[in-house]
C-alpha cells in the first residue's frame, strides 16, 4: 500500500514556511530532517525567489535547517519544501 502511495506522490515529506519581511535566514524545525537527508526548495512568490536561498551543509542538523539568504526580504514570502532521500556523504 503504502509503494502504491509512493507511486502516486504522496509521501508525506513535503512541508511549507512564510519568512518575515527583513529576515536573512529562515530556522526549518522538521523532525524529518537530518545531515544525511536532501532539502529543495521552492519559492512561493517573486519574492522569496529573489532571495536566492541556500543550505550550507554545516547548517543541516537533525531536525532543523539553516536556510540562508543573499540578502533579506522586501516583504513576507513563503516556500514550499521537500525532503528526500539519503545523499552520500562524500566530498564534491
Amino acid at each position: 500500500m503504502a509503494a502504491n502511495a509512493a507511486l502516486r506522490g504522496e509521501t508525506h515529506n513535503t512541508g511549507s514556511f512564510r519568512v518575515p519581511a527583513g529576515a536573512a535566514q529562515y530556522v526549518l524545525e522538521d523532525p524529518r530532517l537530518n545531515v544525511d537527508r536532501v532539502v529543495a526548495l521552492t519559492a512561493l512568490d517573486s519574492v522569496a525567489a529573489d532571495l536566492r536561498p541556500w543550505i550550507a551543509p554545516a547548517d543541516l542538523g537533525k531536525g532543523r535547517a539553516v536556510i540562508r539568504f543573499s540578502r533579506p526580504a522586501d516583504a513576507d514570502c513563503g516556500f514550499d519544501y521537500i525532503i528526500t532521500g539519503t545523499k552520500r556523504l562524500e566530498s564534491v
